[in-house]
């Protein structure tokens, strides 16, 4: 039945890092309990266990509580010149005395003894978050002693020339591979060892998108050679996804819009293999200078993107919650408040919303493709130092682009072209955190209703079958390296079969362009040819340069939609998405697209994200809006839980009575909407003491639904 199901399906999650207390029993399958070598971990780790939780042990891999192995205490060493630093000598923390890591041997043994404990305490796997080395980071004693084991030749600073930021930035992302593939092959020898028990591991890690917006190296398509990982969580929440970027020749947030790009990233991370994969949103975020109908806003969208992703079922629906329920926002605001009540109410209907959403096909039949690839990483931070500055270096830190910097670009889009800053400008932009080399061939088509999915390039190796799932791929060799010559010879092969490429680059600038259209056996032209039973299509324009005006990205978009016609695959373009899964609706309309119109829903469903799981049969989903509604006209049985905000244990319903168990965070006003055979007259509540708790109802008999509201308890409470 629906919203019952066992822990061991382990589809929901919660991070925290503090005891267990009332307010936070969300219901989740398991907890991440955070904090590896701190005193309290074994205790957190039996709080939640006797509350019913499975556990996973989480801990960082980049950054943490670790002074006693920085500072000596652990093995007599001191290992402070392990802390990323920059070319000025500067550690890059992450918080008062916890340095980011540039992570030795020694560093991944050490966090194997922290975990051990762990395992020791029966958890049911561990997580390891978050590999991250800074691109201005690569200046420190112990990053050097790498650099010459890794390539047998001494140190060069990364920023001294493009070549060797980009060794340095391989040499990043290795030692994280190196970092996690011992810790897990570790850990998971001494559980089974010991134990007999095969201890799952997952890594969390934000996108390939964010990272490169974001200016750090991570592993990221490493992680696929780790056979000791058995999944992961995308995280992705509104403090990645609200990142600006440019469209049209505007600068500015577009949630919904990266969210899902940074969503389908990650899906090709665990594609073609049998992975887990856990998609992550926050209420609120690490900023806390918003106020809350921006978090709601921004958390409804990300929400929605990741349901328009259907192939996971997987979810962390809240990390830190103690924040959320604890803390004023805007912070040191006069006017900041508590979470209102209504928020509250709607994310506990949302996160169980989320634990019985299953994966479905995507109702997107035109399937559409953009190529990434990790050494997208490795070429940050070039820009011209005449012009502005080196990005990150000058403030020391990974916020998005100044309103000064922006105002410079904006200079390029009425530039002449024979201005001879032009060319240096335009190379600041493209090493900008708005990403636009990407952004603006992306966002040109996603604002226009084709769900662009993100391929990461190292599937053409290692599961090259994964292409055969798209009609169109989009290519530039604007900001990626060809892994291996092999790729384009994978990707000339899948055209020949019939697929669809539209490459988009200058002529003049990408000699790995000439060499795929080489292997196509086309000339190396602009213009759109067929190349076997496929179609071969060549832009010749500065992808990054599409971002800046309404006219460049209707060209392209127009370029593209030609490109797919001659394979026969025709695009209508639209402003909206849709996605069903099961009896769930997820929608999203966009601004900046071909219409302002919104989209009409008709039907009777129960509205999500409204507070008291509104009846709608009508629903008006506006340009800038998302939606997630439950189709009630499709429920077979005479009697299902429609939408609730709490845990359901049971649910039995004869003749003209029914009953239920739940359980729910302790302190708010729990709505559940549930179907009837009949009107009820009065439902009852009371808990394991027999403690009485009043229940209101309301009746809605166009769906044959009942509302119910009651005081929500962390303990079971049953219904009648």
């Amino acid at each position: 039945m629906a919203f019952i199901r066992s822990n061991d399906e382990m589809k929901t999650c919660l991070q925290l890092s503090c005891d267990f207390v009332p307010q936070l029993d969300y219901g989740t399958d398991f907890v991440l309990v955070y904090g590896a070598g701190r005193p309290d971990f074994p205790d957190r780790i039996r709080q939640y266990r006797e509350q019913g939780y499975k556990i996973v042990a989480m801990t960082g891999i980049a950054w943490g509580a670790y002074q006693s192995y920085l500072y000596g205490e652990y093995d007599g060493t001191s290992h402070e010149d392990e802390s990323q630093q920059d070319r000025s000598g500067n550690i890059i923390w992450h918080g008062e005395r916890i340095p980011y890591i540039a992570p030795t041997v020694e560093f991944a043994d050490y966090i194997t003894e922290a975990l051990k404990p762990a395992v020791d305490a029966g958890v049911d796997g561990l997580c390891l978050e978050e590999p991250e080395f800074f691109d201005r980071a690569g200046y420190s004693e112990a990053f050097k002693r790498e650099f010459r084991n890794y390539y047998r030749r001494e140190w060069v600073a990364p920023h001294t020339s493009p070549e060797a930021r980009s060794d340095a930035a391989r040499l990043k992302a290795y030692l994280y591979k190196r970092t996690i593939e011992r810790v897990c092959a570790s850990l998971r020898s001494y559980s089974m060892k010991k134990y007999g028990r095969r201890l799952p591991v997952y890594i969390a890690t934000h996108s390939l998108l964010n990272y490169t917006m974001w200016k750090i190296v991570s592993p990221e398509s490493l992680l696929r050679g780790i056979n000791d990982v058995d999944g992961y969580i995308a995280q992705i929440w509104t403090g990645t996804a609200r990142t600006p970027n440019w469209y049209d020749g505007e600068f500015a947030e577009r949630t919904f819009e990266t969210g899902l790009l940074e969503y389908g990233i990650m899906e090709g991370l665990a594609a073609g293999r049998d992975m887990s994969m856990y998609l992550l949103h926050d209420p609120i975020e690490d900023n806390p200078n918003f106020g809350w109908d921006d978090y709601r806003k921004n958390y409804y969208e990300v929400v929605t993107a990741s349901l328009l992703c259907p192939g996971s079922d997987k979810f962390e629906v809240c990390p830190w919650p103690n924040r959320i329920i604890n803390n004023k926002y805007p912070a040191g605001a006069e006017d900041a408040t508590y979470i209102p009540a209504d928020y509250r109410a709607s994310l506990s209907a949302v996160f169980q919303a989320l634990g019985d959403v299953p994966a479905s096909e995507d109702d997107e039949k035109l399937r559409v493709g953009i190529f990434m690839d990790d050494s997208e990483m490795f070429h940050r931070g070039l820009a011209d130092t005449e012009i502005i500055g080196e990005p990150d270096l000058r403030t020391g830190t990974v916020l998005p682009d100044t309103p000064e910097e922006v105002e410079e670009y904006r200079k390029l889009i009425g530039m002449d072209p024979d201005d001879p800053l032009r060319e240096k400008l335009l190379k600041a932009f493209k090493a900008s955190s708005a990403f636009p080399s990407f952004f603006g061939p992306a966002m040109s088509l996603l604002k226009f209703g084709l769900k662009l999915k993100p391929v990461p390039m190292d599937l053409c190796l290692d599961a090259p079958q994964t292409l055969d799932e798209f009609h169109a791929l989009v290519l530039t060799y604007d900001f990626i390296d060809p892994p291996s010559p092999g790729v384009d010879a994978v990707i000339a092969a899948w055209v020949k079969r019939g697929g669809t490429l539209v490459y988009v680059g200058k002529r003049d600038r990408s000699e790995a362009a000439e060499r795929l259209f080489a292997l196509l056996g086309v000339d190396f032209a602009a213009g759109v040819q067929r190349a076997g039973s496929g179609i071969a299509a060549y832009y010749d324009f500065d992808p990054a340069e599409i971002s800046l005006s309404h006219a460049a990205s209707a060209a392209f978009r127009k370029f593209t939609a030609q490109a797919m016609a001659a394979g026969g695959k025709f695009w209508n373009y639209k402003n909206h998405f849709t996605q069903r899964r099961g009896n769930y609706l997820a929608a999203a309309v966009m601004k900046g697209s071909i219409t302002d119109r919104p989209l009409e829903i008709t039907g009777t469903y129960a509205d999500i994200f409204s507070v008291d799981l509104d009846v709608v049969t009508e629903k008006t989903v506006r340009p800038g809006e998302t939606a997630l509604l439950y189709d009630i006209d499709a429920i077979r049985e005479e009697a299902a839980i429609v939408a609730t905000g709490t845990r359901v244990y049971s649910f039995d319903c004869s003749g003209s009575s029914a009953s239920l168990d739940v359980r729910a965070a302790e302190g708010f006003l729990c709505r559940m909407r549930i179907k009837l055979p009949f009107v009820p007259t009065e439902a009852t509540a009371s808990d394991a003491d027999g403690n009485s708790i009043p229940v209101g109802t309301v009746w809605d008999g166009r769906s044959g639904t009942v509302l119910l509201r009651f005081d929500s308890k962390a303990r079971k409470i049953s219904i009648a």
